[in-house]
């Protein structure tokens, strides 16, 4: 199935607000806690590096002549305490990526990829309905309409690599429309309280959860992620393959295949 550019909103995956937890892994699974640069003295001494940061999205998807562009703002909430926690440091990042899926319905898995850099290597982002690990949810949770699983990775096809440690989060989306005000002009702090963070979070860190996936070449990440790189029962090399095993459903996986442009939905 080739790669199909969208024209209409996939409502059910993207747009509105969305918070959760964001885990990074090298390129042997191996998880890459929160630098020590982020934390205070106390912080460390209390708890030691958090397993993953807590991120904030706005997303709006527009599709004036065609395919459909999201735009996102992610604001990721840097560790801090004390009275600070009532204006909260963010790092704010924005991006604009073309929307494309090889599924059929709202709920088919999505490839937002960039175009190749310079070196060659291409950021690819797959985004899957569900989670991968029943999280505990707080009792402050605000109320949600869905739940998404992104895998976030840069790949060179001519080494057939990972040029980057692979990123897996959890999110809810906890308002439909765009609602989230962050200050953006004053030192870095956002304007937003801890509490409140935490609430529409509303889950646990999933970053430390063991999953067993299928075995073999395929990198195995929490949050029922699997990655592999070369597929030994696939005759083009430079295949690559995200794979997704939902607490509820199918396991469902989206190979890339870089020298024939093709992206594609495999379920099981």
């Amino acid at each position: 199935m080739v790669l199909a550019l969208l024209s209409v909103a996939p409502a059910l995956l993207l747009g509105g607000e969305w918070a959760g937890w964001a885990c990074t892994y090298s390129s042997s699974g191996a998880l890459q806690r929160v630098p020590e640069s982020y934390l205070s003295k106390s912080s460390l001494e209390w708890g030691g590096a958090p397993a993953g940061f807590e991120e904030l999205c706005s997303e709006a998807l527009e599709a004036p002549f065609g395919p459909s562009v999201l735009s996102r703002r992610t604001a990721r909430v840097l560790p801090d305490d004390g009275c600070a926690c009532e204006n909260m440091m963010c790092e704010i990042s924005r991006d604009a990526l073309m929307v494309a899926s090889a599924g059929e319905g709202d709920a088919a898995p999505l490839a937002l990829d960039a175009p190749a850099a310079a070196d060659g290597s291409v950021a690819l982002e797959t985004v899957f309905s569900g989670l991968g690990t029943e999280p505990r949810v707080a009792r402050s949770a605000l109320a949600e309409s869905a739940r998404r699983t992104r895998v976030s990775l840069v790949y060179d096809p001519a080494k057939r690599k990972l040029a980057a440690p692979v990123v897996v989060r959890q999110e809810r989306r906890y308002d439909d429309a765009l609602s989230l005000d962050v200050q953006e002009a004053s030192g870095g702090r956002s304007g937003l309280d801890a509490s409140w963070i935490s609430c529409a979070v509303g889950i646990n860190n999933f970053g430390e959860a063991k999953f067993e996936g299928a075995g073999g070449a395929a990198l195995q990440l929490p949050g029922g992620v699997e990655v592999e790189l070369e597929l030994g029962s696939y005759p083009t090399p430079d295949a690559l393959e995200v794979r997704f095993t939902p607490t509820e459903g199918p396991k469902v996986a989206v190979r890339r295949t870089f020298s024939e442009g093709r992206v594609e939905v495999v379920t099981e």
